[in-house]
């Protein structure tokens, strides 16, 4: 649908400055990356930053909008040191703006902290999802499912750096905030409880690492679409078991 707009918009001629023009630039681009075609991703995501910066300015909430576009396509195409440098431009935007507490703001450092724990950069990650935690919670309470996502991963950082027991309350707490509002049987909840049973068995709890992981498998095949975690389900309980 984004495709067929945009080259409908090309052909209506309505010009650079037109309001609609960088949204479908963008909406485009996360289209093409939706399809891996990251070719065509990058190309409209950065006429979209191009246009932003030639009609608004660099410092502009909407500018920092399409730079968080383009800092997550590098992340997933793993570009880490170029998406790096967007999310940090979109903290400087957005904290001079908005503040230091924002919830735009904390967003955005959440996805900084999520860049530097791929580049396996832990202890530059700790500090940052942190804070993003604090100030979540003083946004949407202590419940609240979006703070479960910076808890795991929070929990799987201290979890690489060796602190398992640390990690393991965390986990708890994330799936316990998670199963408020999901059923325990959704793929998020069961994700948790994948990450549960690799802290287990980092641990040697072994019984209840496979038991975790028993509870994933079971879950799994009540859904169609998780083949691929299904496979690791199934790959991690054999190594528990071997262990």
């Amino acid at each position: 649908m984004f495709l067929r707009a945009a080259k409908g918009f090309d052909n209506e001629k309505m010009g650079d400055t037109h309001p609609l023009t960088p949204i479908i630039y963008e909406n485009v681009g996360m289209a093409y990356q939706t399809l891996k075609q990251y070719k065509e991703a990058k190309t409209w995501l950065h006429r979209a930053l191009d246009n932003r910066i030639r009609t608004l300015g660099k410092d502009y909430m909407e500018t920092s909008r399409t730079l968080d576009s383009l800092a997550r396509f590098y992340q997933e195409i793993e570009d880490y040191d170029t998406a790096l440098t967007y999310a940090e431009q979109i903290i400087t935007i957005r904290e001079r703006l908005l503040g230091m507490d924002y919830v735009s703001t904390l967003s955005a450092v959440h996805v900084k902290a999520g860049i530097l724990q791929e580049q396996y950069r832990l202890e530059e990650t700790l500090p940052l999802l942190k804070r993003v935690l604090d100030g979540y919670k003083k946004e949407y309470g202590p419940d609240d499912k979006q703070r479960s996502f910076v808890i795991s991963d929070l929990a799987m950082t201290l979890n690489d750096l060796g602190d398992y027991e640390q990690a393991l309350p965390l986990l708890e707490r994330a799936i316990e905030i998670r199963l408020i509002e999901l059923d325990p049987n959704d793929h998020l909840v069961l994700a948790e409880i994948h990450h549960k049973a690799y802290v287990l068995s980092n641990l040697y709890y072994f019984n209840e690492a496979i038991d975790c992981l028993h509870q994933v498998i079971k879950g799994l095949l009540k859904l169609s679409d998780m083949t691929n975690f299904q496979y690791r389900a199934c790959k991690d309980l054999m190594i528990v078991y071997y262990n």
